[in-house]
């Protein structure tokens, strides 16, 4: 069953799917508001959980989930418990999570229902495939299980730079730092041009032609103005398939109760927020009238359905912070949609970006040196780096160490300068005894 994804990680899956002992069942769950196949392989202590047929159609943006055994057993002797769950589906993380943590899959969790959610925010370790590399979400869990993920992921054979982490928290980047791979994390946006591509990247459907969302590395799905009238739009040339997707909006999941529009996710935001209004008046306003739509919907007409819509759709307008967040051209709506989406939002107070010098500058490739003095180079260091590095080794004084350093290019006031071929760069290092 070859893997049809250009990149390297089909080596791996590949791998696993060819030499994996393929357990006996098919698994068939409901999610994602349709019923799915779900097969498993398990390769030494690991399991690999696989969407039937996802070798066939893994896409950009398709969702992996890393959980550990130990967390999915909390009855079992930890000590008895080795290796890791990992998941590929189509659609989003809760595709597997949600059957995973109810104990719908084979022997591999038995978690208390009230401990499902505490267990999915805190201990799955949620990734993207985005072109050749997988992307980590932190969201929630912490530093030590998103290296630890890291680390694994990389004994798969998944090489380092084909791991790269979506969210900049503060602990995470000292670790990273620390190891002399600060590159490997996602630098925020520098340019208009950037902010811009970054929100495209994050664009996402409810399902087939149908809503448009903006996902962030959190795990929060935003729906913005523009996205909802679209969507409404929609009821006059297909009201069936209008009243499908509404249902997986706000129609509560058979797996843990909650509708998307309910589903806590990240600190006081769901995972799905209408986008430019404040959280209470989400919660107490529209949610309630986009349910009441739902309540009725099968018995109202098309044209009826629509004009409903059309007045929750002025609601969402009137309920916006700013009305700039109408229009998705406006310099307040990319400046807000990015923060949000790139969760810089939950780092500071300010209502506007503010480059700081961190921003100015992107981290490249470089080495990362072990405790006998010895260094890694990274995969894809260039020359310039390595001459920088054998600079730097031949300069520290006798009996000191590098204990690591980040090697950064100070970037263009214009967009037109590739990362990596800029003209200055600068190195920050640390030596000890």
């Amino acid at each position: 069953m070859p893997l049809r994804m250009k990149s390297l990680l089909s080596d791996t899956l590949s791998f696993i799917l060819t030499d994996g002992e393929r357990r006996p069942q098919t698994v068939s769950a409901e999610s994602w508001g349709r019923r799915r196949d779900f097969v498993a392989f398990d390769f030494d202590d690991d399991t690999f959980v696989l969407e039937d047929g996802i070798w066939d159609r893994l896409e950009n943006k398709d969702p992996v989930v890393i959980v550990p055994k130990r967390d999915l057993l909390p009855g079992a002797n930890p000590s008895r418990v080795y290796g890791n769950v990992m998941t590929f589906t189509s659609g989003n993380h809760a595709v597997a999570a949600m059957p995973l943590l109810a104990g719908q899959f084979w022997d591999l969790a038995d978690i208390p229902e009230a401990a499902r959610s505490d267990v999915l925010r805190r201990c799955a370790v949620c990734c993207n495939c985005v072109e050749d590399t997988l992307e980590i979400s932190q969201r929630e869990v912490s530093t030590e299980r998103v290296i630890d993920a890291d680390n694994w992921l990389q004994g798969l054979g998944v090489p380092m730079d084909n791991v790269l982490l979506a969210d900049r928290m503060d602990q995470t980047l000292e670790a990273y730092r620390r190891r002399g791979q600060e590159w490997r994390i996602r630098p925020l946006a520098w340019t208009a041009g950037e902010m811009a591509q970054a929100i495209r990247a994050t664009r996402h459907t409810l399902a087939p032609k149908s809503l448009v969302y903006y996902h962030n590395v959190k795990g929060v799905f935003f729906v913005t103005l523009a996205n909802f009238t679209t969507w409404g739009a929609s009821i006059a040339g297909d009201g069936a398939r209008f009243r499908r997707a509404l249902r997986l909006l706000a129609a509560p999941s058979p797996a843990d109760g909650f509708s998307f529009l309910r589903r806590p996710k990240y600190g006081p935001h769901h995972e799905v927020e209408f986008f430019g209004i404040p959280p209470t008046a989400g919660r107490t306003t529209l949610v309630p009238l986009v349910e009441s739509m739902l309540a009725d919907a099968d018995g109202l007409s098309d044209s009826e359905l629509a004009a409903r819509f059309a007045s929750v759709a002025e609601a969402f307008r009137g309920l916006l912070v700013s009305p700039d967040y109408a229009d998705e051209s406006s310099e307040a709506f990319v400046e807000a949609l990015y923060r949000n989406i790139t969760g810089e939002v939950y780092q500071s107070a300010g209502d506007a970006i503010v480059p700081a010098f961190d921003d100015r500058r992107a981290a490249l490739p470089g080495a990362t040196y072990l405790f006998d003095g010895s260094c890694s180079l990274h995969p894809t260091a260039d020359g310039r780096t390595e001459a920088i590095l054998a600079y730097l080794e031949s300069t520290v004084s006798h009996g000191d160490r590098i204990e690591y350093v980040n090697i950064y290019e100070v970037r263009s006031e214009t967009e037109e300068v590739r990362l990596g071929q800029g003209k200055t760069r600068e190195i920050v290092f640390k030596t000890a005894w």
